[in-house]
């Protein structure tokens, strides 16, 4: 995209890979109470930027979530992605530590699929994303639905250079309804 075109805006949630479902995250369309606590603090740290740098991010502040807690840094834009973090959750879900690991589209396993679906309009559009499914692409926990919060950060003020992102897992019943004493601890 040439960076003096601005992004052309989608107006509702879009289709991602195999019944994922991407829209742009606010606090009316959050479920899990992690996520909304994570958005709001997210929100307070952006202070209006399009993120908040990955420095002022205090991993403190996110004991509670940490294990569901990753970070990808942006290549070329958006084309690709480094993984720079994953929970200690998110890699018993998976089976699989993928810190270091880059992705692109070429990468064409369903998990991958639906992490660039949800990792490119955030360094697209630069704004939070939200992504839900009815079934995980973990095939570990494949019986579980999930919600995801993904957001910008920013070391420049003008381009998304890492996301930080959040997976909250649950019972398939609960998907698109209040999970509050429904989650899984993953």
């Amino acid at each position: 995209m040439d960076r003096s075109e601005a992004p052309i805006f989608p107006e509702s949630a879009w289709s991602g890979p195999e019944d994922l479902i991407v829209e742009f995250a606010r606090p009316d369309t959050l479920i899990a109470p992690q996520l909304q606590i994570l958005f709001a603090q997210w929100t307070a740290l952006a202070a209006g930027r399009i993120g908040p740098q990955r420095a002022e991010i205090v991993p403190r502040a996110l004991a509670p979530i940490l294990p569901r807690i990753q970070i990808h840094e942006v290549i070329n834009d958006g084309q690709s992605f480094k993984v720079r973090l994953v929970g200690t959750a998110l890699v018993a879900a998976v089976g699989r530590d993928f810190t270091g690991a880059t992705f692109s589209s070429a990468d064409t396993a369903l998990l991958v699929r639906r992490l660039l679906a949800a990792l490119q309009p955030v360094a697209r559009y630069k704004r939070p994303i939200r992504t839900s499914a009815p079934r995980t692409a973990a095939k570990k926990i494949s019986f579980l639905s999930a919600e995801n919060l993904w957001l910008p950060l920013s070391e420049d003020g003008s381009a998304v250079t890492q996301i930080l992102g959040c997976s909250i897992f649950s019972e398939p019943e609960n998907f698109g309804s209040s999970v509050s004493g429904k989650q899984l601890l993953w």
